[in-house]
């Protein structure tokens, strides 16, 4: 059988149904855990105001992601596999993308939050990641950008 290949693409409004679902059903548990209620309208103007990708093996969508660019750094709002997908490599896959071909030397940084508990924290240290700040909700991490102009 033949092994299919992870592609990226842009995310359009016909995966926004998808991006959505995906991103709450696999954040549900943190809401939950920290008290806090989702907001579909806020996950709506996330989307309308940056960048999404979505990952596909095939014609299968198996994972999302998406940033902003701010002055001086690139902000990961979301990123998100399919359950089980995970442990597969889509995720580093999304991230090489977003280093390789998002993150320029106009940026200095990835920055980005996680909720307190996620396991993907370590997923983003072991990408290259630190912590640069912690409260009782969040971890706020960031990637230090290499090819930065100094």
């Amino acid at each position: 059988m033949e092994e299919k290949q992870l592609k990226i693409k842009p995310a359009c409004i016909e995966d926004l149904s998808f991006a959505r679902g995906l991103v709450f059903s696999n954040m549900r548990q943190y809401y939950l855990a920290h008290e806090m209620d989702w907001s579909d309208t806020g996950f709506h103007r996330g989307w309308a105001s940056s960048n999404g990708f979505i990952a596909l093996v095939g014609a299968d969508r198996v994972g999302y992601f998406s940033v902003r660019f701010e002055p001086g750094f690139l902000y990961l709002n979301d990123m998100q596999v399919l359950p089980e997908y995970r442990g597969q490599g889509i995720g580093s896959a999304m991230m090489q993308f977003i280093m390789d071909e998002l993150l320029d030397d106009e940026w200095s940084a990835i920055r980005l939050k996680v909720f307190n508990g996620n396991p993907a924290i370590r997923f983003y240290e072991k990408s290259g990641f630190i912590v640069a700040f912690s409260d009782h909700r969040f971890s706020g991490m960031e990637y230090k950008n290499a090819k930065a102009a100094r």
